[in-house]
């Protein structure tokens, strides 16, 4: 920042943790693990967040990844704990 200049109103999120439902469309509601939203009207989350389980985890990789991007969310990120690692995918151009 220069000298003299105004710093703009930083933007302000929310950040809620499961259990929640997210839903996606008329027929598709969620439960990540994580989501953040702009507290604004945006009803889209800015980011949605899975932590793997054996039991969850080709549906989180697979179909969930799927369905956030479908509904516009445009980060998703997924936290393996076995591994470890965090993967992170960003939409681009709608994709």
């Amino acid at each position: 920042m220069l000298l003299g200049q105004t710093n703009p109103e930083p933007a302000r999120f929310e950040v809620l943790v499961a259990p929640l439902d997210v839903r996606l469309s008329e027929l598709t509601t969620v439960q990540p693990d994580a989501v953040v939203l702009r507290d604004d009207d945006d009803p889209v989350p800015l980011l949605a967040l899975e932590v793997l389980s054996p039991s969850t985890r080709h549906f989180d990789v697979g179909m969930k990844r799927s369905r956030y991007a479908t509904a516009g969310i445009a980060n998703f990120w997924v936290v393996d704990p076995d591994a470890p690692s965090l993967t992170a995918w960003e939409l681009r151009e709608g994709r």
